[in-house]
């Protein structure tokens, strides 16, 4: 083969596979979103990505070998790669695309990477094309892991039927953008290891939260959500919510947590909301109590 032509060859190979990627996008669409743009430590860092088939003909959305067919790319603050726990895999089934179909998959990033720093990070998902056998990237999403300030902790001996040992309840106040919202941690101190963490919701801070414990070693949170509005939590020695109720609060007779002689709590005073009563109108009587915050796990209504 002449030099010449030799020349035409590679450049047209080089032209073809620098084409591959616009053509692999125009026929799959793909993108990330995160629920938040900042997240508790130890906090579910939950995110969404979205694929669309826009081929104009069906395909089996798999991964190479029977793998998943999405993976991730993490990098901190200061660029360095994030080690994944499984080469950044993410479970996800195949499953048929059909012609126009949009697939939006959710996705818990703490199960693949280790989170559990303060700082910023960039993720990057990664969704394979089985029909150009090729990965197609998203665009980079930025997010943060914070932590904030524990007003609250108790040390607690689990049941027999949870394992024993020694537990901790935390309570953790955390403020962005003017707003504050409460959240637990539970930590394992025998294993000293964090169990969960979540928001049990929007708090007005400044109006210092009531805590105990009952006989139970169950945890009673009663704090203000909204003016003149308290959210009473409690939650069980593995962390699940087992009851929430909301109070109004009359004139001279707030809510409050009584404890009896035999360590059982409830709430006095105030009066109780109906959380799937309907608003009746503006302000604090009319306002829908599922708005002072979003539904922790375990919530029961």
């Amino acid at each position: 083969m002449s030099t010449p032509r030799r020349f035409l060859k590679i450049f047209c190979t080089f032209a073809i596979l620098a084409l591959l990627p616009a053509a692999a996008h125009a026929q799959l669409r793909v993108s990330l979103a995160f629920k938040r743009d900042t997240f508790m430590m130890y906090e579910p860092v939950r995110a969404e990505v979205t694929v669309k088939n826009v081929s104009g003909t069906s395909f089996v959305l798999g991964g190479p070998g029977g793998q998943s067919w999405l993976s991730f790319n993490l990098t901190n603050g200061d660029g360095s790669n994030v080690a994944p726990f499984n080469s950044g895999r993410i479970n996800a089934e195949s499953r048929v695309m059909k012609p126009g179909e949009e697939l939006v998959q959710p996705v818990i990033l703490n199960r693949g990477f280790s989170l559990s720093r303060r700082g910023n990070y960039v993720a990057r998902a990664q969704v394979y094309f089985p029909p150009l056998q090729r990965y197609l990237s998203t665009p980079l999403k930025r997010f943060n892991v914070d932590d904030g300030r524990v007003f609250w902790e108790r040390t607690f001996k689990a049941p027999e039927s949870q394992g024993g040992g020694f537990r901790k309840y935390q309570l953790i106040s955390y403020s962005q953008y003017d707003k504050s919202r409460i959240y637990l941690r539970l930590r394992d101190e025998s294993l000293d290891r964090v169990l969960t963490t979540y928001s049990l919701g929007r708090a007005i801070i400044h109006k210092q939260p009531q805590v105990t414990t009952d006989a139970e070693n169950h945890l009673h949170v009663l704090y203000m959500g909204a003016p003149k509005m308290y959210v009473h939590a409690e939650i069980s020695t593995n962390g699940k919510v087992l009851d929430r109720s909301v109070y109004k609060d009359p004139k001279n007779n707030p809510p409050r947590l009584v404890q009896s002689n035999t360590n059982i709590v409830r709430v006095s005073g105030g009066v109780w909301r109906d959380p799937d009563a309907p608003a009746t109108g503006p302000g604090p009587g009319g306002t829908n109590v599922r708005s002072l915050s979003e539904r922790p796990p375990g919530w029961k209504g």
